[in-house]
């Protein structure tokens, strides 16, 4: 499985994160807009934390994370990646987050498609699944438009931001995702 792969949309570039984004990461995670629903983490707040950040996410089986980038302009605007990859069951989490100023423009559509295609077909994941903050219809509408399916709410499970949120859990899977093709 390769999760260092570079992937390319129609208006955006995915490629896998590296230690000369830790200044990107520290402001684009550090955004109080972009890490409000994020699940279980507060904002990074130092360079050594998007050091760290970036570290987890390099070179392991297990998680990975790509910077989206605009392919007209090389701008960096966001992260997407899997996580809990589990090679015996095929199954990984999907997390991800844009900058505040391309929010609304069709962009994560476009990234998720890529990524979830990605993850399905190259990487033989059977399942794919989300966890989505009750109060963030974006991200659960931009889900459900890629086929994924709310199973249900997780209540109170994560601490962030000085108190306990419920989610959605959402999954799409291989089957269910040939089927709408």
């Amino acid at each position: 499985m390769d999760l260092r792969k570079v992937l390319v949309g129609d208006r955006t570039a995915l490629r896998p994160v590296e230690p000369e984004d830790k200044s990107f990461i520290l402001s684009h995670l550090g955004d109080e807009g972009v890490y409000q629903h994020i699940v279980n983490r507060e904002p990074i707040a130092t360079l050594e934390e998007a050091e760290a950040y970036i570290d987890a996410h390099m070179g392991g089986d297990r998680q990975n994370r790509w910077v989206i980038e605009l392919l007209t302009s090389k701008q960096k605007i966001g992260t997407i990646g899997f996580y809990n990859l589990d090679r015996q069951n095929h199954t990984a989490g999907i997390s991800y987050d844009l900058s505040r100023m391309y929010w609304h423009q069709g962009i994560m559509s476009e990234v998720l498609g890529i990524v979830i295609a990605y993850g399905l077909e190259d990487l033989g994941l059977n399942r794919i699944e989300a966890l989505v903050h009750l109060e963030n219809l974006p991200a659960y509408y931009a889900l459900r438009k890629k086929g994924f399916v709310a199973e249900g709410i997780i209540r109170e499970a994560y601490y962030s931001h000085g108190k306990y949120h419920d989610h959605y859990l959402m999954s799409i899977l291989q089957g269910q995702a040939k089927r709408r093709n």
